[in-house]
């Protein structure tokens, strides 16, 4: 049986991996926009194809880390598994400690625990959970494809995998999400968003002129 204390050591590492694809995005983002505001820069340029092509890649191994099935991989996928299988340990109680010791006040806990919860309130629902386990296999289907026949090996028959840039970005809010959705129920602590705000005031630095 796995303590909460240890999941909690386990989610800090996937939410800081999460959170680094969230920061990549933001950095691949302003480098678009800086290309597309500068039209003497050559579009074609191979060099920009190679920034493009690490960025794709990259974020797929990324994003199949969070959902590797391997038992000794840290992954989302593995711990909400854990989750789901330990249900009976995530109670109303144990969630709402952190609740009478702060000011947010015992209402407000039992409100946010019933996301999570079944029809009495008391414990989390494994069926909720399993939920959130298909819809994350689902919607990252398409990448883990990708990973396995063009990033991590070379399929031997031509195999057509029609990924998109949006693809990604939407897979990356969904990440994004569960790991804030999930931040609540084993720490009691709302994380709206994994971007690291104004932590990079030098990022605009590297594209003066």
């Amino acid at each position: 049986m796995t303590s909460i204390k240890v999941l909690k050591k386990r989610f800090e590492e996937v939410t800081n991996a999460v959170s680094r694809l969230v920061d990549d995005r933001y950095f691949f983002l302003e480098y678009k926009k800086y290309l597309e505001e500068h039209p003497n820069i050559d579009k074609n340029n191979e060099f920009l194809y190679f920034i493009g092509l690490n960025y794709v890649e990259t974020t797929c191994l990324g994003i199949f880390r969070q959902v590797d099935r391997n038992p000794k991989s840290q992954s989302l996928l593995n711990i909400l598994k854990t989750i789901q299988k330990e249900h009976e340990s995530f109670t109303l109680g144990f969630f709402c400690r952190k609740y009478r010791r702060s000011n947010a006040g015992l209402g407000n806990g039992i409100k946010d625990f019933s996301q999570f919860a079944l029809k009495d309130g008391k414990k989390i629902s494994p069926k909720k959970v399993k939920s959130d386990i298909l819809a994350l296999i689902k919607i990252t289907k398409p990448i883990v494809k990708y990973r396995h026949k063009f990033v991590a090996h070379r399929n031997i028959r031509k195999v057509t995998i029609n990924v998109k840039m949006n693809d990604l970005y939407t897979v990356i809010d969904f990440l994004e999400k569960m790991v804030s959705k999930y931040q609540l129920l084993i720490n009691q602590a709302g994380m709206p968003s994994l971007r690291a705000g104004n932590s990079h005031p030098n990022l605009q630095a590297v594209f003066k002129e």
